[in-house]
């Protein structure tokens, strides 16, 4: 090897060696920046999610006291969490977890300080289907109280979180609870189900398609201006071993446009049975249906049997974990 060459591979090592020497610093830009944490510890609701969930995870919830964030472990009552932390509108980080992480439920990292301007956090909790995803979107120019989010392809059990923050000389870290925004309609049909039923079509009226946290109430398609009426639809795939039983239930979640803990909203439910060629078998319309957010409503009747003067038995509660007022059909 030449002098020549020997200096510059010499020189491009000085180089590379002060080039590691200046990435090193990155963990002390955390001193001028300051830690903002989360931990996920519960549900601001004195209930938990519902009954079948707790059986299932063998959790004994008491009806008259909330149970201790101690006892709760996320990951029996929801599978995904979203963190979202905006800026000055724009996202300046965003992350998603699910019930299988270790740090379910942790979050952390660190933002230059801002002496005016706040850090707007945004969380969302859901038991999420295979197919399931979490929107969170706002439109340009809208204020941050805008700020919107949807669960894809439609409602589940589901919670959030919103806050501001303004990051100062100190670390900012907090234990929060997270609160549901959704309600849940009951099914049970007291009849046998047919051979030739194949699926239930079940759609709830003039709900909403997103929930605003920081509003905490829903919209369909403008959160200032929602003339358009919306339909919860769910599709029910009618299950071989469910032919024949005479105690099949089903569920829908629902999201509705009314601020949370206000007065329940009256809606409309339409129950319709297909076979597999996608012909209609079965229908029944069910009017006047109370419907209100973290609350069940159980609508109990026939829809295949031949009825006269009969309507569904509808009951609504707040109480998750025991009988439900019912409204028959």
């Amino acid at each position: 090897m030449s002098k020549k060459l020997t200096t510059a591979f010499i020189f491009m090592l000085l180089v590379s060696a002060c080039s590691k020497d200046a990435i090193v610093p990155e963990d002390q830009n955390n001193g001028e920046k300051q830690l903002l944490s989360f931990t996920v510890d519960g549900f601001s609701q004195d209930l938990l999610p519902f009954v079948d969930r707790i059986q299932a995870a063998h959790l004994n919830a008491s009806l008259s006291s909330q149970v201790s964030s101690s006892s709760i472990n996320l990951s029996d009552y929801i599978n995904t969490l979203e963190f979202k932390v905006y800026y000055r509108g724009t996202v300046v980080d965003s992350v998603r977890q699910f019930s299988d992480d270790s740090d379910f439920g942790k979050y952390e990292n660190y933002f230059a300080p801002s002496a005016s301007v706040p850090y707007n956090v945004f969380i969302t909790g859901a038991m999420l289907e295979l197919d399931g995803d979490i929107e969170v979107k706002r439109k340009d120019g809208a204020s941050q109280q805008e700020t919107s989010l949807r669960i894809l392809p439609g409602p589940v059990d589901a919670f959030s979180f919103a806050n501001s923050y303004i990051i100062g000389a100190e670390p900012q870290t907090e234990s929060i609870q997270l609160k549901r925004f959704v309600g849940r309609l009951e099914i049970d049909l007291k009849e046998e189900i047919p051979h030739n039923a194949s699926r239930i079509e079940i759609t709830v009226e003039n709900t909403a398609q997103y929930f605003m946290p920081l509003l905490k109430k829903g919209y369909h398609l403008d959160p200032n201006d929602d003339s358009i009426q919306h339909n919860t639809l769910k599709t029910i795939i009618i299950q071989a071993e469910d032919v024949g039983r005479t105690d099949y239930s089903a569920t829908v979640y629902y999201i509705l446009k009314s601020e949370l803990g206000s007065e329940a909203e009256i809606s409309n439910v339409t129950l319709k049975a297909f076979d597999k060629l996608g012909k209609e078998i079965a229908t029944r319309y069910i009017p006047d249906v109370t419907l209100q957010a973290n609350k069940r409503t159980r609508l109990t009747g026939r829809i295949f049997t031949p009825y006269s003067n009969m309507d569904f038995d509808i009951k609504i509660t707040d109480d998750w974990d025991s009988e439900v007022p019912e409204f028959v059909f």
